[in-house]
């Protein structure tokens, strides 16, 4: 049978941003990360998927959704691919909010799977060498501007507003919308 739609399965496939420095952070090169997005549509269009979402978590995969995206689009006129991440998918109809591990994030966190949101994290006093892989904060010039790299800063990492601020109630209120413009699209490209 045809398959009338999809929304493939989260991934960590980690490139671009300016935040490799940080502990735990496993990038990938941005070609390896270019050609599993497009195989895996590519895949998806053979098995018969009419729609297609990719949602990315992480803002500098919006460049590579678009230069990998707009020609499988072109080439296949009759499938939906919809892209882009919280912040952007939803364009002006759904204007939300993003941020880095900040209050928007953490509301979205909050409101998914909280059980995964540690705020009791956003403490002072971390240990500055314990929170980078190499003991210490990259040199000025490779710091990513407006984000917080003193370790012992509450707000370490963050870039926007204060994560304490984050609530599940806020975080769900911007997914609901979010979701529903997304149905409805959705939707309407299965009836046509």
């Amino acid at each position: 049978g045809r398959s009338t739609g999809a929304i493939p399965v989260g991934n960590w496939w980690g490139t671009g941003g300016g935040h490799d420095a940080f502990l735990w952070t496993h990038y990938q090169p941005h070609e390896a990360v270019a050609a599993m997005l497009t195989t895996t549509v590519e895949q998806l269009i053979a098995f018969d998927f009419r729609v297609i979402v990719l949602m990315a978590g992480h803002y500098p995969w919006q460049g590579i959704l678009d230069d990998c995206l707009h020609p499988i689009q072109n080439a296949h006129e009759d499938i939906t691919l919809l892209w882009g991440t919280e912040a952007s998918i939803g364009g002006d109809a759904v204007p939300l909010p993003g941020d880095h591990a900040a209050k928007e994030e953490t509301s979205y966190g909050l409101a998914l799977f909280p059980e995964l949101v540690d705020m009791d994290a956003l403490m002072p006093g971390r240990n500055e060498a314990a929170a980078w892989p190499a003991g210490r904060m990259p040199p000025e010039g490779e710091r990513h501007p407006g984000v917080v790299f003193e370790a012992h800063d509450p707000l370490f990492a963050q870039f926007g507003e204060d994560a304490r601020q984050g609530s599940a109630e806020r975080g769900e209120a911007g997914l609901s919308k979010l979701e529903d413009y997304l149905a409805g699209v959705i939707r309407e490209a299965i009836k046509a």
